[in-house]
């Protein structure tokens, strides 16, 4: 079942999975619904910009640049904002790292962050830049320990 979303649609209980595709030159996103347990939020990049203001406390924070910049891969019509989460910690080499998220602009022209809609779900979500950790005198990433120190706590805030 193919759901055209017009409004922002704060959460829902199945799986979503954008399709893009470029009408009269605005750019929509329709999404598959599937039966799954997992959570999706579509959300504006000011409504994301609240949330992340949030969820950041003390020394842990999670940000998207003051001018955002969308990205475009070459080949494909999807935008991607970049989002940043920083918790340093002892034996961490770096403490940002970064995640993209899709973007659907109602306009590639004049868009605004409050209209242009961001979807958070753990199949969009592409890593970006990853942390790099000591262990056992070795730098390594651990993408999972990234992935839950940045998703976890902004899944909880958006539930």
């Amino acid at each position: 079942m193919a759901v055209e979303v017009g409004g922002i649609l704060k959460s829902c209980e199945y799986e979503c999975s954008p399709i893009c595709c470029r009408s009269k030159r605005v750019l929509y996103m329709a999404i598959i619904v599937h039966r799954s347990l997992n959570h999706g939020y579509i959300l504006s990049i000011a409504d994301l910009r609240r949330v992340l203001t949030d969820v950041s406390h003390g020394s842990r924070r999670w940000w998207i640049e003051n001018n955002v910049t969308l990205l475009r891969d070459p080949d494909e019509t999807t935008f991607w904002l970049t989002l940043f989460h920083s918790n340093p910690a002892p034996g961490q080499m770096t403490d940002e790292i970064s995640f993209q998220v899709p973007v659907l602009l109602s306009s590639v022209v004049r868009w605004k962050e409050e209209s242009a809609l961001v979807c958070l779900h753990p199949e969009t979500i592409r890593p970006l830049m990853e942390g790099l950790y000591l262990e056992n005198d070795r730098v390594v990433g651990d993408f999972l320990e990234d992935w839950h120190m940045f998703w976890d706590p902004l899944k909880a805030a958006l539930a």
